[in-house]
């Protein structure tokens, strides 16, 4: 089961439909650049970019926008060049290191996402950090380096819904579902519209030998989101199939 990555949570604003022509005033493009919806943001963050009038701290937060708004749109090499870019002109920053980290995960680029993580944890211990990096570590089968950051990241944010549910992931691929059920409960207690938090303790459930638990979980995992191939295994395994 794919683990969810935390989430960028980026605010959007009204703005005019593409085929018309607004007078864009400086304040306008600096505000949407900052906190339209990502299509928005790389256009205005470009025009910006190609004004020339950005220096300094103002052109690192420009480069920032539309990297993190890059990364929402899927454009990872795109992103990973304009963080990088950010970086080089304030290397203090943590979330360019944490966001640039993220973008490398999303290609498979492991070795890279951790030393970013590391780097953003060396300037400040944060939980997105270590919850990025118990992902990356996560994906590499590094189950108990994984775990460990999770423990982290939930003790600065007791929170961290993801955090749990992954935590509770890497016990049962390490099969030590036991531990991980507490984890999986408080993920799906926190989160009860998340079809993954299902699918895991689901899975925890199957492997502890309860069934029907399991199968329960499973269907509703199933109905909060019927594409998820492991949960329509998992349903399958346990002669219920969709």
């Amino acid at each position: 089961m794919k683990r969810p990555f935390f989430t960028l949570a980026m605010a959007s604003i009204a703005v005019p439909a593409w085929g018309q022509s607004p007078a864009w005033s400086l304040h306008d493009t600096e505000v949407l650049c900052g906190s339209g919806a990502p299509e928005i943001r790389i256009k205005m963050c470009t025009s910006l970019i190609q004004s020339g009038r950005e220096s300094g701290l103002a052109l690192l937060q420009v480069y920032y926008d539309r990297g993190t708004a890059y990364l929402q749109r899927g454009f990872y090499d795109q992103s990973i060049a304009d963080l990088t870019k950010a970086i080089e002109l304030n290397p203090d920053v943590i979330y360019t290191y944490i966001y640039r980290g993220l973008a490398y995960a999303k290609k498979g680029l492991n070795d890279q996402a951790i030393a970013d993580y590391t780097k953003a944890i060396g300037l400040r211990p944060d939980s997105a950090a270590y919850s990025g990096r118990g992902q990356a570590y996560d994906s590499q089968g590094y189950y108990d380096l994984a775990i460990t950051d999770y423990t982290k990241a939930i003790k600065l944010n007791p929170g961290d819904a993801p955090a749990y549910n992954n935590r509770s992931w890497a016990y049962h691929q390490e099969d030590e579902d036991a531990q991980g059920l507490p984890d999986a409960e408080m993920a799906v207690a926190m989160a009860p519209q998340n079809a993954h938090f299902f699918g895991t303790r689901g899975a925890i459930y199957e492997n502890l030998g309860q069934r029907d638990k399991a199968m329960a979980d499973y269907w509703v995992a199933f109905g909060l989101d019927p594409a998820d191939q492991i949960v329509k295994d998992g349903l399958a395994r346990l002669g219920a199939g969709p």
